[in-house]
């Protein structure tokens, strides 16, 4: 009969959590190292080599951690997307602020599909930025 696995106890990084002050743990999961806040409903990590160093800076802020997720790499400091060109950058408004067909305000939005727009807050007409 096969003996179970040892249990192994989670690395706690002598460096507490940024957001809440918990405790920040080492974790492996499929090959890669990643760190994890201990403290329930925190959901600050990043990720780490074996030693829970930050593999990479963020490249917005130039001090963060970058957090991989499906969508992207995010920093686990600043918040912003790596690799969303643009991200946290509003383009100005246009030198009249006022939409072409009916003269109303121009807002600056970012749209589902990852970039900017301009939307007609009178006839809801969207335009491109």
């Amino acid at each position: 009969m096969n003996e179970p696995d040892e249990l192994k106890l989670p690395t706690i990084l002598p460096e507490p959590c940024p957001r809440c002050g918990g405790q920040v743990s080492l974790c492996q999961w499929q090959g890669r190292f990643y760190t994890k806040c201990l403290r329930a409903g925190c959901l600050f990590g990043f990720d780490a080599d074996e030693l829970g160093q930050a593999i990479s800076p963020c490249p917005r802020c130039g001090r963060g951690r970058l957090k991989s997720t499906p969508r992207g790499q995010v920093c686990a400091d600043c918040g912003k997307w790596a690799d969303q060109a643009g991200a946290g950058d509003r383009p100005p408004r246009p030198r009249d602020a006022v939409c072409p067909v009916c003269r109303g305000v121009l807002r600056t939005v970012w749209t589902r599909r990852g970039r900017w727009a301009y939307r007609c807050d009178t006839c809801n007409r969207w335009l491109d930025a």
